[in-house]
């Protein structure tokens, strides 16, 4: 499945199909459904811990890769 890693400093975005992960902001891990909340106000981490971990993977290697 295809994955897009962004990041800027200490921030860091994974996008995976309607999902979106940032962290780096200081506050823990943000996770959006970006088809049921497009302007990315309802944090839906804690609801969907596999979701982040897998997202956070996803992340860690590519911080690997640079």
């Amino acid at each position: 499945r295809p994955v897009v890693v962004s990041g800027l400093t200490a921030w860091r975005a994974a996008i995976e199909d309607s999902y979106k992960l940032v962290t780096g902001l200081g506050g823990g891990a943000v996770l959006h459904d970006l088809s049921e909340n497009p302007y990315e106000d309802v944090n839906i981490a804690d609801r969907n811990p596999d979701v982040v971990a897998r997202l956070m993977n996803v992340i860690d290697l590519a911080r690997e890769q640079v």
